[in-house]
């Protein structure tokens, strides 16, 4: 896994601001207000998938977390500092994101709070809740984007704690919340050979899983393969850039090599291969 230590530049922004407050219980979203009236902050130790699922929802107009970086301490906070301004002064750096729930407008859910935890997928469960057939497609569809995406990560950890739903308060209406946590992708040693990628909603244990919920549902073949145009290596630069940061040399051949790893599982799923064939 790449440091923060070797992906910052002289000119990187920084937030400042105080360490998170301990607390005896955390709960999902366990945040830290810096003053009343301010957005919640959440911060978590650095992470380059962070960064990288970030700018993939971009380019396929996902909701997610924005993060950003910032450095915990007490000296001179609430500012944005070029990272040579606080080098040495005992800055803890990380990345975060602010709240993004609206409790005004929407509720927030889990699948677990609903009362389903029976030992089965959840989709099903799921589009059930939703008011309209019209909000249950676009459910639908939001669900199969969250599902290709990870795939094309190689998402490791989608369970009860990073799949958030969110209610319309007046209309009813379900939809996907932003999405967060890419932090166990983009390593194929993440893989268990039991399970090819665990979801709250829907599990795909093996190739032949994704087969059959294509044939049930052929629109998440096309989500999926238009991650086989994507030049992930463009995407990470400029994810990197955004946030002010550099892309380590060294870091190139390993996702060029995962990279081609999860456009051949695509390509093979999909039936792309057979095509290419013909």
């Amino acid at each position: 896994m790449l440091s923060l230590s070797e992906c910052l530049r002289d000119d990187t922004r920084i937030q400042l601001i105080k360490p998170e407050e301990v607390k005896k219980k955390k709960s999902l979203f366990h945040f830290f207000r810096q003053k009343d009236g301010e957005k919640r902050i959440f911060r978590k130790d650095f992470n380059h998938a962070e960064l990288i699922g970030e700018e993939l929802c971009n380019v396929r107009n996902l909701r997610c977390a924005h993060f950003f970086l910032v450095g915990e301490g007490y000296y001179r906070v609430n500012r944005t500092a070029p990272y040579s301004e606080i080098y040495g002064e005992g800055y803890q750096l990380k990345i975060a994101s602010y709240d993004f729930r609206d409790p005004v407008e929407f509720e927030y859910f889990q699948i677990v709070d609903n009362g389903l935890r029976n030992d089965h997928d959840y989709l099903e469960d799921l589009l059930e809740f939703a008011p309209t057939e019209e909000n249950r497609r676009e459910l639908l569809d939001e669900v199969e984007e969250m599902f290709a995406l990870d795939t094309f990560m190689g998402q490791t950890d989608r369970y009860w704690n990073n799949v958030i739903f969110e209610r319309n308060k007046e209309t009813r209406e379900i939809h996907l919340a932003p999405l967060y946590d890419f932090e166990y992708s983009l390593k194929s040693s993440n893989f268990d050979s039991h399970m090819m990628y665990g979801n709250v909603l829907h599990n795909f244990r093996d190739a032949d899983d994704y087969v059959a919920f294509i044939q049930e549902h052929p629109e998440f073949a096309e989500k999926l393969r238009f991650y086989l145009n994507i030049d992930l290596i463009d995407v990470i630069e400029r994810s990197y850039r955004a946030k002010g940061l550099r892309v380590p040399a060294h870091a190139i051949p390993f996702y060029e090599e995962f990279e081609q790893e999860r456009k051949n599982f695509i390509r093979h799923i999909t039936g792309e291969e057979n095509i290419r064939v013909k």
